[in-house]
């Protein structure tokens, strides 16, 4: 069987490098990625991912469709976002000595750690997470970096469909695989259910206690629904915290209206 990537010994270290775009999660490039890092643990080695660059991908007739609303480096954190993927870095040449250059590099660079904060015990998020996207990841990481314990939950097919009217483009399990995977998440989890106080009870079940922090995109501040709600909750000592959209917002209805689907390999 054909092998998605290549093996390289990296100053020591075995390296499986495989290459594409990624400007977000779906199920067709996720499982790609799946598949190489059981290849990388078949050849023990580490999982390294290398993003083409703009221009490469225009040298060789191709278009990033997301390119002004994805960085690299929003590529990057996304990759490293996943705790099986070991590093990431762009590919600006097509050149192999090239590409093992920028692989060392990025190999013998130390990453920063996260910045805890730790105000909370429990913080809950849910959505739908479909097309997992820069968005998500930066609330998640918001999330992580203010709590102890990460509870999300994703929103159900039925419950996205009831809600919405309309069908998710990517089935709950496979947004549950995802989200599992995200380095920020302590627990995912499936819910039918919209409200955000039968939660609690949920979280209790899991954890032993209430989710004492509710995270939101700072898109839902100031809407009526989310107005009653948090004063239900602080009424409760539960804190509803408003995490900032990237200035260059990206959302899947921004994705699918760019007709990119199933082409970010």
């Amino acid at each position: 069987m054909e092998q998605l990537g290549r093996l390289i010994d990296c100053n020591g270290k075995r390296i499986y490098l495989v290459k594409g775009i990624f400007d977000y999660f779906d199920d067709k490039n996720f499982p790609r990625l799946l598949k190489a890092w059981e290849e990388a643990k078949g050849l023990q080695a580490q999982l390294y991912v290398g993003l083409y660059t703009d221009d490469v991908l225009e040298r060789t007739g191709h278009k990033r469709r997301l390119k002004g609303r994805v960085s690299d480096q929003d590529r990057i954190n996304l990759l490293e976002a996943l705790d099986f993927i070991d590093g990431a870095f762009c590919i600006n040449s097509l050149d192999t000595n090239m590409i093992e250059a920028k692989l060392k590099e990025c190999v013998a660079k130390t990453k920063d750690e996260e910045v805890s904060d730790s105000k909370y015990e429990i913080g809950y998020a849910s959505g739908g997470f479909c097309k997992l996207h820069k968005g998500h990841v930066e609330h998640l990481r918001e999330m992580k970096r203010q709590c102890k314990k990460t509870v999300v939950a994703i929103n159900s097919d039925k419950l996205i469909e009831d809600y919405k009217g309309k069908r998710t483009s990517i089935n709950e399990e496979m947004r549950l695989k995802i989200l599992s995977h995200i380095r920020y998440v302590d627990i995912a989890i499936i819910t039918d259910r919209y409200d955000k106080m039968e939660a609690l009870e949920v979280v209790k079940q899991l954890c032993g206690k209430y989710y004492d922090a509710i995270f939101v995109g700072s898109d839902w501040r100031d809407n009526p629904k989310w107005e009653s709600l948090e004063q239900q909750l602080n009424e409760r000592g539960i804190k509803v915290v408003f995490t900032e959209r990237p200035e260059q917002g990206i959302s899947t209805t921004a994705i699918d209206k760019e007709g990119y689907n199933n082409r970010n390999s």
